[in-house]
């Protein structure tokens, strides 16, 4: 295998493990278990920056957001 296609898919992995991972901690029976918003965000943030696979306009968009200037229902199902 190619080591470009190689790394590029290892960081894809470990992206999609670190949104995963989030994921599971985010349904924490206990509240006092679970990541705040800003961890999450956060989290996100550098699961987005693991990997080439996002374009850069999707980097510098997810940069521009905080927790409280998302509005959930602008966002467009996918």
């Amino acid at each position: 295998m190619d080591p470009k296609l190689r790394q590029a898919l290892r960081a894809t992995l470990d992206s999609v493990w670190k949104v995963v991972d989030i994921a599971m901690q985010s349904v924490e029976p206990k509240s006092i278990n679970r990541p705040t918003m800003r961890e999450v965000v956060d989290e996100l943030r550098q699961a987005l920056t693991m990997t080439d696979f996002f374009s850069p306009i999707v980097h510098k968009a997810a940069n521009n957001y905080t927790p409280s200037s998302i509005n959930f229902d602008s966002i467009p199902p996918i």
